[in-house]
């Protein structure tokens, strides 16, 4: 995953789960699309969708689907971050403070004593005061910046002393209100609500996956798969809670071996938002007997989306590849997180 990707700039409005023209370039077998994401392409293809042991997930059926890709990663907090810095869109609840994570860290914080370093009449940028730091091998509070040359430098007190210590021929002027960013940025992005995370999608020309597409996605193309990888127990496959292990975080994305299609952390990790409201008899609804299902998609409004895969609070029950759970989409969570899908036109 890089660190620091460019942003293509594109504002396109998508109506219900359709998508617009999003332009790829290829790579190794992989697309990138508007926001420099690896998607993996997933074939149309007819599978059984569901488990006939478990209420919610009955009957097991088949459903056609068309060709589409699918993000390889799941949305990371450097790719939201990004994405907040283009936008101006709101920070999610957890950036307030509000919802502290990871060992009580918020993921996103105002930081009350900020100050900037000025070179004559011109303030230093973020790459500057890297290189500037580098140096002098010190790391003060990270700033996540797509652009390091152009974005404005922040550092706090104790490192304005520090620095001033070395070049007294710096000025400083403080500043306030400014959003700092204090974890791995190569997290998944959590605590977004369901409309935060379709936003993202649209404003890069994408979409939330359909409950169908997800499901084929995470199983690699291997029909009847308890879990991406196959039938074998999770332990060193994803993140998750055991009887032994009680996680306080996720991993970073892509931690673990993909499945067959090439997409990672398909369970384990975060739970991830689709584009369906949950019912649980809308497999039940849909099924034809001997019949196949095409491009399923529950637009009847519940009150409630499905979430899919499973996350680092759960037991490995939760990470079957058919598993249905769901969750109001106003009410973020800790351990729900998102990634996006585009249609083949």
């Amino acid at each position: 995953m890089q660190n620091f990707r460019s942003i293509h700039l594109i504002y396109l409005i998508i109506l219900g789960i359709c998508c617009s023209n999003t332009a790829f370039s290829q790579e190794k077998g992989v697309a990138y699309g508007n926001d420099d994401r690896p998607m993996v392409f997933i074939g149309g293809n007819s599978f059984i969708m569901g488990n006939n042991d478990y209420e919610d997930e009955m009957p097991a059926h088949r459903v056609l689907l068309s060709d589409y890709y699918i993000d390889q990663y799941e949305v990371s907090i450097l790719d939201y971050q990004l994405y907040i810095a283009e936008t101006k869109k709101e920070i999610p609840k957890h950036g307030a403070g509000i919802i502290p994570i990871l060992n009580k860290v918020p993921l996103f914080y105002k930081e009350p004593d900020l100050f900037q370093l000025r070179i004559g009449k011109n303030f230093m940028n973020t790459g500057q005061f890297r290189k500037l730091l580098d140096s002098m091998n010190y790391s003060p509070y990270k700033w996540a910046s797509g652009n390091p040359d152009e974005e404005p430098a922040y550092i706090s007190a104790k490192d304005v002393e520090f620095v001033l210590t070395l070049h007294p021929d710096y000025t400083v002027e403080a500043v306030k209100d400014v959003w700092m960013f204090n974890v791995n940025p190569d997290y998944p992005v959590v605590s977004v609500s369901w409309r935060q995370a379709l936003n993202y999608c649209r404003h890069y020309g994408k979409r939330l996956p359909t409950e169908a597409e997800w499901e084929y996605a995470a199983s690699g193309g291997i029909q009847k798969v308890k879990y991406p990888w196959g039938d074998e127990s999770p332990t060193g496959k994803a993140a998750y809670r055991t009887p032994d292990v009680t996680r306080s975080r996720p991993e970073t994305v892509g931690s673990f071996d993909p499945n067959d299609f090439g997409v990672y952390d398909m369970a384990g990790n975060v739970w991830e938002w689709v584009a369906d409201w949950y019912s649980e008899t809308f497999y039940l609804e849909t099924y034809r007997e001997g019949l196949q299902v095409k491009n399923p998609y529950n637009n009847v409004i519940t009150g409630e989306k499905v979430i899919r895969g499973g996350g680092w609070t759960s037991v490995a029950e939760d990470l079957r590849v058919t598993n249905r759970n769901h969750r109001a989409p106003n009410k973020p969570k800790l351990n729900i997180g998102f990634r996006c899908a585009v249609t083949v036109k």
